[in-house]
C-alpha cells in the first residue's frame, strides 16, 4: 500500500475540512435564496442538493446541514438530497442512517444515476427513496 507521510496526511485533512466548510457556506446561501422575494410566490417544489461521497466522509455532514435548514427558517419539505449510486454501494448503512433521521423533518431522498450497475434493486428499495433517476 504504500507509507504516507504524517506531513501530507495533516495537509490534505486540512483541505478536506476546507472543502466541507466551503459546502456548507454554499448552502446556506441557497437557504437564504429560498427565502428571498425571488422565490416567494413562485410553484418552487424542490430543491435538489447533492449528497456526495465529501457527505459520508463526514458523517455529521448532513446534520449540520439539516442545523443550517433550521437556522435559516427553511421548509423542510423542499429539500430533496440526491446521492449516486455508487456512493450508496459503498456507504449503504451511513446514507440509510440518514434518510431514516432526515424523513422525520420532513426532507426526501433520491438516487441518480441508477442502472450503473453497483447496485440491485432490493439495495435501492431498501432505502426507501422519494425519487429514482436513472
Amino acid at each position: 500500500m504504500g507509507i504516507i507521510d504524517p506531513d501530507e496526511m495533516t495537509s490534505y485533512a486540512g483541505e478536506l475540512v476546507h472543502q466541507f466548510k466551503k459546502w456548507e457556506d454554499i448552502f446556506a446561501d441557497t437557504c437564504d435564496f429560498l427565502n428571498s422575494e425571488n422565490v416567494k410566490g413562485r410553484s418552487l417544489k424542490a430543491l435538489f442538493i447533492p449528497y456526495d461521497s465529501l457527505t459520508c466522509v463526514r458523517t455529521s455532514e448532513i446534520k449540520r446541514y439539516v442545523e443550517i435548514a433550521k437556522e435559516k427558517n427553511v421548509d423542510m419539505s423542499k429539500l430533496v438530497f440526491f446521492v449516486s449510486e455508487y456512493v450508496v454501494s459503498k456507504a449503504y448503512d451511513i446514507i440509510k442512517a440518514d434518510i431514516e433521521e432526515c424523513r422525520k423533518l420532513g426532507i426526501r431522498f433520491g438516487v441518480k444515476d441508477y442502472g450503473s450497475g453497483f447496485t440491485d434493486i432490493e439495495t435501492i428499495y431498501g432505502l426507501k427513496l422519494d425519487i429514482i433517476s436513472i
